[in-house]
């Protein structure tokens, strides 16, 4: 097994050497060998990727084929820069276009082509490239935590706001193939705020975006809190002319109380056809997140308190509050002797007004908890 490992002028007259051998032509080494003389890379990176050449390439063995391309990527650094973008896009096309190596050489390949190239508009096409290729394999899992740091590469990176569009986008529909709908949707606000950041107009590829970012928040809103970032956004407003309707819905799930969700679902049952939403599903899911918010404003609930709020029996309280704890909504304990649930945590579903009251309001009580425990203490003393 041949292993091609640097990027030494030796081991190019080597690689050369190799693939000459491999594809039995004399001529090919005596060509490329005056080309590496003359420093002329870009004419050798060519002659390596004709039809004759290439297929020669990818027949070998897996290491040799991860470090010829490796070295292939290093030398496109060394043309001019005028022509290094069509080089990189020319391996690039031979690499994901290739089906005589498994998708994980192929996979290493583009990676290699995107770390070792220097200029941005070559790095940001092996990216999306290889992004694309791991998802069409189904390997997105295995270069997912490459994304950590991928707000901070696009800005180093300085690409335009519809370029970072693209790659978030794209990083969305890898978490989408993994299942991860609220890691999609945080990738999808992501790409969305850029209108606001770039202040760039809205196009329709944004417009559609947006809708479906927001059905997503309608369809799980214990998964994809309060809409995950989209109050607020410049797409919004766009929406609201031809959207409205699962606008005012989203503000709905977002801060809205189940009678909110009642009156509005009676008056517009043409939307839940529309846009496929299960009635039955959103009515139980904006039960827990009426449930969510009581829970916000008070350390106890009372059984009664808590069926008046979701609009249910009282006898199925309990139920609803495991549903809850489930959901990662609240955490507490129910006290069936007293029916009351003491909530240790709740999670907060907005900041507006009615929400910091109700924080207020807990913050008010802990206190008053504190100062009776202390005076307790004191009198024993």
């Amino acid at each position: 097994m041949t292993v091609i490992t640097n990027v030494s002028g030796d081991a190019t007259k080597k690689l050369v050497t190799i693939i000459g051998e491999a594809i039995g032509s004399d001529s090919f080494i005596t060509s490329s060998l005056a080309l590496i003389s003359s420093s002329n890379n870009h004419a050798l990176i060519s002659s390596f990727l004709v039809p004759d050449v290439l297929p020669a390439i990818l027949e070998m063995d897996e290491d040799t084929v991860v470090g010829t391309f490796g070295l292939l990527s290093y030398l496109v650094g060394s043309v001019e820069e005028g022509k290094q973008e069509a080089l990189s896009t020319a391996i690039i096309t031979s690499l994901s276009s290739s089906t005589s190596k498994p998708p994980t050489t192929i996979l290493t390949c583009l990676v290699n082509h995107q770390n070792i190239r220097p200029p941005t508009s070559c790095k940001y096409n092996a990216l999306v490239k290889a992004t694309e290729y791991a998802i069409e394999n189904g390997m997105f899992n295995s270069i997912k935590g490459s994304f950590e740091r991928l707000e901070d590469t696009v800005a180093e990176w300085r690409l335009k706001g519809s370029e970072i569009r693209n790659i978030y986008n794209i990083v969305a529909r890898g978490y989408t193939s993994l299942g991860d709908s609220s890691t999609c949707q945080s990738w999808i606000v992501k790409s969305l705020q850029t209108f606001d950041s770039f202040n760039e107009p809205v196009d329709s590829t944004g417009v559609e975006t947006a809708v479906k970012a927001v059905i997503e928040a309608i369809k799980s809103p214990l998964k994809i809190f309060g809409g995950s970032g989209l109050s607020g956004l410049k797409v919004l407003e766009e929406l609201k002319s031809n959207n409205s309707d699962i606008i005012s819905l989203l503000e709905i799930f977002s801060t809205g109380n189940l009678t909110d969700f009642l009156t509005y679902s009676k008056s517009n049952s043409s939307t839940f056809k529309k846009h496929s939403l299960n009635l039955e599903e959103c009515t139980k899911n904006m039960r827990l997140l009426s449930l969510c918010t009581l829970a916000s404003s008070s350390p106890i609930l009372s059984y009664a308190s808590v069926a008046e709020v979701m609009q249910v029996s009282e006898n199925t309280v309990e139920v609803w509050i495991v549903h809850a704890i489930q959901a990662g909504l609240i955490e507490g304990r129910m006290d069936q002797v007293e029916k009351n649930v003491v909530v240790e945590r709740a999670v907060c579903r907005g900041k507006g007004e009615k929400e910091w009251k109700g924080l207020e309001g807990r913050l008010e009580g802990l206190v008053g908890e504190v100062e009776r425990v202390m005076e307790g203490l004191e009198r024993k003393e």
